[in-house]
């Protein structure tokens, strides 16, 4: 029990900070008294990524909705859609900035089956952050970097899930993943200018060939950025993002990245 137990933790874990559907259901689709999941604790601490602030200056909460909600009949109190938010007013010398940010986690259709083949982590986190400009606009830094000045945020942002998982994983399972495992790259941010068009392109799993025939999944993230100056003023300051999970880059180096090689050699 002791050995399942430490072998199991890192993936526990992981699931955790993804929020994970199938430890609590979202609060947005729970029944009445059950217990829930408000946000993606993993989403909290990308948005600090994300504005290259440290963690401490933000005051972070996260929120599970779905991200193509829209209700063109609210009642009152009841939102038109789910959007990142700042409260202009949280942040001084002494007090952090406080953030809302938006995620959706989407799964495989087959997960809720007893299936070997189908991971039930998350394939992807939608996540709808604040903009680096807009939280250091709040932060009261006069002159916030242009987003265009930092290419593939999403995609660096993936990047270090990727690290994590990989510093957490227990050491045989690290080294089996980089003897003989397929291994997962961030690769680049794919830009939209609409929302559907960012909500429905899903993160891509892109296998490619490297020398001498070892084979790699190259992750590419779909965003979308708004300015500060939108003219919709409700999406004003806002960066979209398509995340690796890090239950799914963990299920990745467990088991997942094997899957593609070849069964006889050592070790596998």
């Amino acid at each position: 029990m002791n050995e399942t137990e430490t072998f199991l933790n890192p993936i526990i874990k992981a699931m955790q900070l993804e929020g994970s559907y199938h430890l609590h259901p979202p609060c947005h689709l729970s029944e009445e008294g059950e217990e829930c999941t408000i946000g993606s604790k993993w989403s909290e601490v990308a948005q600090a990524g994300l504005a290259h602030v440290d963690s401490a200056e933000l005051d972070a909460h996260d929120e599970f909705h779905q991200t193509w909600y829209i209700n063109f009949f609210p009642k009152e109190g009841e939102p038109h859609f789910y959007h990142p938010h700042i409260d202009p007013n949280s942040s001084s010398h002494t007090q952090p900035l406080n953030v809302t940010t938006v995620t959706e986690a989407v799964y495989e259709k087959l997960d809720t089956f007893d299936n070997p083949l189908v991971s039930n982590m998350a394939k992807e986190l939608r996540i709808k952050f604040n903009s680096r400009q807009a939280i250091l606009k709040g932060l009261g830094i006069d002159r916030p970097f242009p987003e265009s000045e930092i290419p593939n945020i999403c995609s660096k942002l993936n990047a270090q899930t990727i690290k994590w998982a990989l510093a957490k994983a227990p050491e045989r399972v690290r080294n089996r993943y980089l003897d003989h495992g397929v291994k997962l790259v961030a690769g680049r941010d794919i830009e939209h200018n609409n929302g559907p068009a960012w909500i429905w392109s899903y993160l891509e799993y892109n296998l490619e060939e490297q020398s001498e025939g070892n084979m790699q999944r190259v992750l590419d993230s779909h965003t979308m950025k708004t300015a500060l100056d939108h003219p919709i003023p409700a999406s004003d300051g806002k960066h979209y993002c398509k995340l690796l999970s890090p239950a799914k880059a963990m299920d990745w180096i467990y088991t997942d990245a094997l899957r593609e090689q070849k069964s006889d050699k050592k070790g596998c």
